[in-house]
């Protein structure tokens, strides 16, 4: 069942509508890119594909394809279509899990408990390993220099570094300055790190005493995307920064309420991931005047697309400016498989019509239930002595 978000969310979501209308406005002329949805296929000799993560202008989609239990990491191009990479000597799996800022730099693992490692793929050099028992390889900086994942940094020509944080999936600027995930204190607690203040937690959404983690960051590192437990769920998209702290999304129309936030475009304006819907898990693509929509909805309602029978279950990336989108589904023959949709940005005058109708949910938003217990509001005061502080 669905609770009503508290009225602070939708004060927060119109003062950020108001913010971008500004943004919008004072930017120049911007030739729009045509709308379009296309699956990503499936490599010869694989039977599913999973896109992960996409270039900046969205020529490049990196992923991985999976026949019975074994993994290969991809890369797809709109002239190559998709290309299996291959593994790294020695390994018999790959999987991609990003991509630099011009698609030349693709990192990942190998999925294998005894000897896996993580890797730094280029097409002159081809695999290259990173060591032995490394943990996965999950983001990269913009020029491809610096890999993180897990706990792990790996700076340029230099030896692995141990952080405090677990990286979560698009959890690096492209500097390679600030890193989000997770910080472990009993819960896994959404924070960002850097090498000059350290582990910063995030909090959490109202309610919430169970945790949660911080998967996508802007990349000024002012807008930070995730999920965290809420008093409706125990995993609610969020949206931080710095001067609002952390605002729960909401979740989509239907069936459990369940939200994750994966990715955010570089002016913190659109938001992807997936929820629960009554179709099920579905991509989500959110916006401060639309609020949290499935993704399918914006590009047939409002693009025209047909789909041909695809499901979309989960937005992975975005590109920076927000207009390119790599993800997962199933498509028409029951197989898994990525794809790439390219939603334009709306017009300013569309935004202004649309904001001002979001502006009246205010009116119609409703109370919520509160639920508290000892144990809760004593893990709270543990938590709150921690936000905005230095940890370890």
């Amino acid at each position: 069942m669905h609770l009503a978000r508290p009225i602070s969310t939708y004060f927060c979501w119109i003062a950020m509508w108001f913010s971008f209308m500004g943004d919008a406005a004072a930017g120049g002329d911007v030739q729009p890119k045509s709308p379009k949805f296309q699956g990503l296929g499936i490599p010869p000799g694989q039977e599913h594909s999973y896109a992960k993560d996409v270039s900046n202008d969205g020529s490049v989609v990196v992923g991985t394809s999976r026949r019975g239990t074994k993994y290969t990491a991809f890369r797809w191009t709109a002239n190559e279509r998709i290309v299996s990479l291959g593994v790294l000597p020695g390994e018999t799996q790959s999987s991609a899990e990003g991509v630099s800022a011009d698609g030349s730099v693709i990192i990942g693992f190998t999925p294998s408990s005894s000897t896996g490692q993580a890797f730094r793929w280029t097409h002159e050099e081809g695999f290259v390993g990173l060591g032995q028992g490394t943990s996965s390889a999950m983001d990269v900086s913009g020029d491809g220099s610096i890999v993180v994942g897990g706990r792990s940094m790996w700076p340029p020509f230099g030896e692995r570094t141990v952080i405090p944080v677990s990286v979560g999936h698009n959890g690096v600027t492209p500097d390679g300055s600030l890193v989000v995930g997770y910080y472990t204190i009993r819960n896994r607690l959404p924070a960002r790190w850097t090498a000059e203040d350290g582990v910063r937690l995030l909090g959490d959404l109202p309610g919430g005493y169970s945790g949660g983690l911080a998967s996508g960051v802007s990349p000024d590192g002012s807008v930070i995307v995730g999920w965290s437990s809420s008093y409706n769920s125990r995993d609610e998209a969020f949206r931080w920064t710095s001067n609002g702290g952390m605002i729960g999304l909401g979740d989509l129309p239907g069936g459990e309420f369940q939200s994750m936030a994966l990715d955010v475009s570089a002016d913190g304006s659109t938001i992807v991931g997936w929820g629960i819907s009554g179709l099920g898990e579905e991509a989500f693509y959110w916006q401060p005047h639309s609020g949290m929509r499935p993704l399918r909805d914006v590009l047939v309602d409002d693009y025209g697309l047909d789909l041909g029978g695809w499901s979309l279950n989960h937005a992975l990336a975005i590109s920076p400016d927000g207009t390119v989108i790599v993800g997962n589904g199933t498509n028409p023959a029951g197989s898994h498989e990525g794809w790439i949709a390219v939603v334009p940005e709306p017009g300013t005058l569309g935004l202004a019509a649309i904001g001002a109708a979001s502006m009246g949910l205010v009116a119609a938003s409703g109370g919520f239930k509160r639920r508290t217990s000892l144990a809760r509001r004593v893990d709270r005061r543990r938590l709150d002595d921690l936000q905005g502080r230095s940890v370890g």
